[in-house]
């Protein structure tokens, strides 16, 4: 009993030291932990912040094209309406020359002389050439007649009148036909860069 009395005060307090530090120890350890979950925590925050900013502006962009989409269909719409309205008056004239061509009995004054014919089938033929291209037109998802399509209508148009001039039945003035030729040359030849004019 007396061995025990008689023990060293310093090894319990050393005890109690090492536990004191081992307590203190494992407290930083914990607390590093934290802040390393703090820190993934505030990043995957600034991360889904940047995602939802980033679907925000995706969604704005995607609205302003369904927007722009709406609008144009409804251009396209509208023009694709008038080119039937065109395609149906056209079809409807060109069916108007015909029977008066084809009823020679009724046809009127203008057609009852040589130039007068001549006139009329003219106009009946440009007329068909402006229906094809309208026809074009509508097979086109912008509704737009190509290029060669209407040079060749031009240059269609300018035959028949070549072609009327030349049978004699018709006359045209020499101011007349530059007017003519020099729309012609300006529609077929495109105009030279700016840099080059």
């Amino acid at each position: 009993m007396k061995g025990a009395a008689t023990q060293d005060p310093m090894a319990g307090i050393n005890a109690a030291i090492a536990q004191i530090k081992e307590t203190e120890t494992m407290a930083r350890e914990e607390n590093a932990h934290i802040k390393q979950l703090i820190a993934i925590q505030d990043a995957l925050i600034q991360k889904q912040r940047q995602i939802l900013l980033d679907v925000a502006k995706t969604s704005s962009e995607l609205l302003a094209v369904e927007i722009q989409r709406s609008q144009l269909k409804q251009k396209l719409g509208s023009q694709k309406s008038k080119l039937l309205v065109s395609s149906s008056e056209s079809s409807e004239v060109n069916s108007l020359i015909e029977q008066t061509l084809s009823q020679p009995d009724s046809q009127p004054p203008i057609s009852s002389g040589a130039s007068g014919a001549a006139a009329l089938k003219a106009i009946e033929l440009i007329q068909q050439n402006l229906f094809a291209v309208t026809e074009s037109c509508l097979k086109t998802e912008d509704l737009s007649a190509p290029a060669e399509s209407l040079q060749s209508l031009i240059i269609d148009v300018n035959e028949i009148i070549q072609q009327t001039l030349k049978s004699g039945v018709a006359k045209e003035t020499t101011e007349d036909t530059v007017r003519r030729q020099s729309f012609v040359i300006s529609a077929l030849v495109p105009p030279p860069p700016e840099d080059e004019q």
